[in-house]
């Protein structure tokens, strides 16, 4: 911590070394330290939890199961299915576990030299959030359903705290998205049905990084010499750190289409396709310089795309078994850069352009459920998810390796017109090695992160279909 007589020093130092002393490219180079960290998209990763029925399976199967409202988000194709209306609501909780163990270091001074060791609190993190979903089919006639449904697909979020070691990375990065979907099902003949989905989507943005020391005084005019004169230590503390903020939010529009054919009576294929959709992020970026300098703020956009999904189902059901298939792809390569544009020039001088190159990437699963009971159904379900990050883009917000989802579940029916669902999924991937940032390069704070991270997720849920 700063004390008094620091203070003091600082105030006086101030007096010396005033704001226009900065030139704007230092500044540019703090913003951009910030906006060229993954965080932004590491946290628009895809969440599967939007039904607790599928949870239990692993989410195998979804495209093609049929007595499940969530059809409205995953199938369209699949609400027609039964005379009467359903109504469906879900609550998850999703734990993200993240443990990073290494070395972090930032550069000594202004003029390089040895670098030290970032100092502050272990990087170990555990998140846990709800997500509520809610869906309703309702037939308009023998062959059409109409169906409406929220939930919140790419949710999810990291606090490492202002003082972990990995503050010049990130602080903290939230994404959120609230989808509403309005969507139509015809049912074509006895075997095949289509369906069809309208997607809006709000998305919203917030993240928060540590600016080194170095950065205010590197080519800001003072080198060692002025760090010294403004009593700027630059000694791995959080003491004498700068921050970035930065928030936005957008509401944009996608569509997803469904097909359903019913082989004959115990087997059914389905298909669903969400569509990419685009946001321009418009928001706030404000720079809290250390000391007294005067804090910069302003307005800008970027934009970020929620990929595109297409997920096939099988279906076989036996006496009691049945049997469910999986495999889905998810467009991540629309991950390849962000650009950020600002009406104000001088805000514009302060964006920097980022590169990602992420990977699409494919899960596959089975999954299987025994009828113990007229009432009571058990379920269970594995899956291989495969990440869309390259080594070479691995961050400590955003390490996660392919991974592999071990789930069970239950579905307990009371009476005719209700079913209550249970499930439980845990996640594991494998530690990866990670390198982030460069003590040489202002774009990457002159910071260093190496070492090695470890994830682990777990969801827990609990949900109730109603018929009418």
């Amino acid at each position: 911590m700063i004390d008094s007589t620091q203070t003091g020093r600082l105030r006086a130092a101030s007096l010396r070394v005033r704001p226009s002393r900065l030139r704007p490219s230092a500044l540019a180079l703090a913003v951009a330290a910030q906006l060229a960290s993954t965080t932004l998209l590491a946290q628009g990763f895809y969440v599967d939890e939007q039904s607790v029925r599928h949870l239990g399976n692993a989410y195998n199967g979804m495209a093609a199961i049929d007595d499940d409202p969530s059809a409205v988000y995953y199938n369209p194709a699949a609400m027609t299915s039964g005379d009467n209306g359903r109504l469906a609501g879900n609550l998850t909780v999703l734990n993200n576990n993240l443990d990073y163990d290494g070395h972090p270091v930032m550069l000594s001074n202004a003029d390089g030299g040895t670098p030290v060791p970032v100092q502050g609190d272990r990087v170990e993190v555990s998140d846990t959030q709800p997500l509520p979903t809610l869906y309703l089919t309702l037939p308009l006639d023998d062959d059409l359903v109409y169906g409406i449904g929220i939930n919140a697909p790419f949710n999810t979020g990291n606090d490492l705290g202002d003082r972990s070691k990995a503050r010049y990375q990130t602080i903290e990065s939230t994404i959120g998205t609230i989808t509403l979907t309005n969507a139509f099902s015809y049912r074509v003949n006895d075997q095949l049905s289509l369906g069809f989905g309208v997607m809006a989507q709000q998305a919203t943005a917030d993240l928060v990084q540590a600016l080194s020391p170095g950065l205010v005084c590197l080519d800001g005019g003072m080198g060692s010499a002025g760090c010294e004169a403004m009593d700027l230590t630059i000694d791995g503390s959080a003491d004498f750190d700068g921050r970035v903020d930065m928030e936005g939010d957008e509401l944009s529009v996608g569509y997803n289409l469904g097909l359903l054919y019913r082989i004959n009576e115990r087997q059914q294929l389905g298909f669903g396709y969400r569509s990419k959709i685009d946001h321009k992020l418009d928001g706030d970026v404000t720079v809290t310089m250390p000391v007294t300098f005067d804090q910069v703020s302003g307005s800008m956009t970027t934009r970020i795309t929620t990929p595109a999904i297409a997920n096939v189902s099988y279906q076989h059901r036996f006496d009691r078994l049945t049997l469910l298939l999986d495999a889905s792809w998810t467009d991540w390569s629309e991950f390849d850069a962000l650009k950020f544009r600002a009406e104000d020039p001088n805000v514009q001088a302060l964006l920097a352009d980022q590169t990602f190159d992420w990977d699409d990437s494919v899960r596959v699963g089975i999954a299987a459920e025994y009828a113990l009971s007229p009432s009571l159904t058990l379920r269970g379900g594995v899956a291989l998810d495969q990440s869309p990050i390259p080594d070479q883009h691995a961050t400590v917000d955003l390490g996660q390796d392919d991974y592999h989802q071990f789930a069970v579940g239950l579905s307990y029916q009371p009476s005719t017109d209700l079913v209550i669902d249970a499930g439980y999924m845990l996640g594991l991937t494998s530690s990866r090695d990670i390198r982030q940032g460069d003590i040489t390069d202002p774009n990457q704070n002159l910071a260093q992160l190496e070492g090695e991270t470890h994830y682990t997720f777990h969801s827990l849920g609990l949900g109730a279909r109603w018929s009418f």
